[in-house]
């Protein structure tokens, strides 16, 4: 596995991490939520299936367009996405601005998710390719459980606002480290001296001593040889 492979597997498991904690973070805050502004029961549930909309619609159209214009510019059209539509939902003022931030973020997971595991597909070696999709849906929930303990202090010090706050500074941090991954060489390669064992059977063991060319160039020529005599 090259290094281009393995920072790629990894970046993309720290966004799905970030993901985790953005698309929880309406719940964190919830119970805040509903008390300073007087929410009832609907218009909170409202507030909370703004960001699964979102996510529905961001698998739904922004996938397609990494097809067109490729899943680097994708991903990061979405980290672009969730920084803003987190940043934005810190300093909304009402319920219709909430749940318009939250659909944008929205947006914006939903895209990762799903271009994130078609990326890991394409980039990922056939040898560790589930094991590279399985660590990037771990750190959905990873995110999700690590987002939790970290919004529960940060809500305790600063109020709710700065769980949304937290996770847009997150978003935001990944966007270079994800352009300048994503620029690396992908024939960069681990160091010798740290590499796994080889694996033993290789392209040359599988190869057949003699091509099809070759055989039928033997056959011609042996039966020549055998009218010549």
């Amino acid at each position: 596995m090259t290094l281009f492979q393995v920072v790629v597997v990894v970046i993309c498991t720290a966004l799905n991490t970030v993901d985790g904690f953005d698309v929880l973070a309406m719940s964190f805050t919830a119970p805040l939520v509903q008390k300073e502004w007087s929410l009832d029961p609907a218009t909170l549930g409202f507030l909370l299936s703004a960001g699964l909309a979102g996510m529905c619609l961001g698998s739904l159209f922004l996938s397609p367009v990494a097809d067109l214009y490729g899943r680097r510019v994708v991903v990061i059209l979405c980290i672009t996405l969730v920084s803003i539509g987190m940043f934005a939902s810190a300093f909304s003022d009402g319920v219709a601005a909430l749940a318009i931030f939250r659909l944008l973020t929205g947006l914006g997971v939903g895209g990762l998710l799903s271009s994130g595991n078609t990326l890991l597909s394409e980039y990922a070696p056939d040898r560790w390719r589930d094991l590279s999709i399985s660590a990037m849906v771990v750190g959905y929930s990873v995110g999700a459980i690590v987002g939790g303990s970290i919004s529960a202090y940060l809500i305790r010090e600063f109020g709710w606002r700065s769980a949304f706050v937290f996770g847009g500074a997150v978003s935001t941090v990944l966007i270079p480290l994800w352009i300048s991954s994503s620029r690396a060489k992908p024939g960069m390669r681990w160091p010798a001296s740290i590499k796994s064992c080889a694996v033993s059977a290789g392209p040359s063991s599988t190869r057949s001593p003699s091509s099809p060319a070759k055989t039928s160039r033997r056959a011609r020529f042996s039966g020549s040889s055998k009218r010549a005599s």
